[in-house]
């Protein structure tokens, strides 16, 4: 649109309207990844032996591929938060989503409104090959947050939110907290819960005494099986699972998982090619080294060893899983591929 209506390109147009005026002047689009960039990060993953560079070689943007710095994305929220791109922008693209019965939720236009225990919250975070982002602005208190991280297995948010936590610290509960749950309850709720509706893995572990979810601050007891996190609040149930639950009533219910330390005959049994027609890809399973390796067909150079998390289940990267599918007789007879953007993207096995 903005090529059909401006004759220019993207890249052109947001140097000369946006970035140039708001003084961004480290900010550019990554329409050419071959072009060298002075200070540029190299971006990187851990293979679980060594660090491997992992970089995103294509030229499309717009929709991501910005190269910008802390710097210059805290320009940016400055100028969204004084009106400086017109007084329709900020508006739109803080505007949530209303879904048909009626509530609204965190969903806005590219980017998540929420609040952070008692804070406005207008935040968002990015991912692409090894780089992981996040920005947030606290518009009701001065404050924003730019993260940029070069490593695949940082996880941006939970990162960023510490450092909101060190400046803007929780609120004091007025109510008398009741006693902590014993060391042992603790440890009991710590481990591995799956929610079901998105097939994402969290964990609770303690620390300091304290239950804590994916790295986040910590759990504050306010009632038996009951904690305030971070705006919203986490109740367990009688079964071992939790509910996550925000200020504006969305529920997250999560079950809690074993770990599963499956046997190679296990893994063996497994192996094969497996076909997505929705997808238009093929993937190939092999056990190397006493892991199951997952390798698309059309580029080999992309195989993944496997993580057990959970039975039947392995992580590929980051939040992102698949599940084995079983037949009659427990035999493998497809993948099921699961993540943030995600939810059960089947893969037919076609052949041992």
């Amino acid at each position: 649109m903005v090529q059909r209506i401006s004759g220019q390109s993207l890249a052109q147009f947001t140097q000369e309207r946006l970035f140039r005026p708001l003084g961004m002047g480290k900010t550019q689009w990554r329409d050419d990844f071959r072009r060298v960039v002075r200070g540029r990060a190299i971006a990187y993953r851990w293979t679980g032996k060594a660090w491997e560079q992992d970089m995103p070689f294509e030229d499309t943007y717009g929709h991501g591929a910005l190269l910008t710095t802390v710097g210059d994305l805290l320009v940016w929220n400055e100028a969204l938060t004084a009106g400086r791109l017109g007084p329709v922008v900020t508006a739109e693209l803080q505007r949530q989503s209303k879904l048909n019965d009626g509530r609204t939720i965190a969903s806005a236009r590219g980017l998540f409104v929420d609040r952070h225990y008692s804070n406005l919250e207008i935040a968002h975070g990015g991912a692409t090959a090894g780089y992981r982002t996040w920005l947030a602005r606290y518009p009701e208190r001065g404050f924003s947050v730019a993260l940029l991280c070069n490593a695949a297995d940082a996880s941006s948010g939970d990162l960023g939110h510490k450092v909101v936590d060190a400046y803007l610290p929780p609120p004091p509960i007025n109510a008398p907290e009741p006693s902590k749950p014993a060391s042992e309850a603790l440890e009991g709720r710590a481990g591995g819960y799956l929610d079901e509706r998105t097939g994402l893995v969290s964990t609770l572990t303690v620390r300091d005494g304290s239950l804590v979810l994916r790295g986040l601050s910590p759990l504050t007891p306010v009632a038996p099986g009951r904690y305030s996190l971070a705006g919203g609040e986490v109740v367990f149930a009688p079964d071992g699972g939790f509910e996550r639950r925000t200020a504006e009533g969305e529920a997250q219910r999560y079950r809690k998982i074993a770990t599963w330390s499956p046997t190679p005959q296990e893994l063996s049994a497994a192996a094969g090619r497996y076909a997505s027609a929705e997808a238009d890809a093929t993937h190939i399973l092999t056990l190397r080294d006493g892991k199951l390796t997952l390798t698309p067909e059309d580029r080999p150079s992309a195989a993944v060893a496997l993580t057990p998390i959970y039975q039947d289940a392995f992580r590929i990267s980051g939040a992102d899983t698949v599940r084995l599918i079983r037949g009659q007789g427990g035999r493998v007879e497809g993948l099921s591929f699961w993540g943030p953007r995600i939810r059960d993207l089947r893969s037919v096995r076609v052949s041992d």
